[in-house]
């Protein structure tokens, strides 16, 4: 199997983010009608599978930019990273 080259990976982060704020649109949603309806088991279901694919997205994400900075960025910075900086990385990819 080929290594992916910056640019593909460049572009699957792209993709990512924009996933990503698609995901944490719906979590954020899913919340919302979880804590208006706080005994619904079904809106307990729908922010738990909303927030696991949000945070699934976020560590695909994050395990991007360690690769695409062939690890100069850590797991740890990255997550940070992405916390505190997401439109400078949104501007740089």
């Amino acid at each position: 199997m080929r290594e992916r080259t910056i640019d593909e990976m460049r572009a699957k982060l792209r993709d990512n983010l924009k996933t990503l704020r698609d995901l944490e649109k719906k979590a954020d949603k899913a919340e919302r009608m979880y804590v208006r309806n706080p005994e619904s088991r079904k809106y307990e279901r729908e922010f738990d599978e909303a927030y696991a694919l949000q945070f699934d997205c976020m560590n695909k994400c994050i395990n991007l930019l360690v690769k695409i900075t062939a690890g100069q960025i850590d797991k740890k910075t990255a997550r940070m990273m992405m916390v505190t900086k997401r439109r400078a990385i949104e501007a740089i990819v």
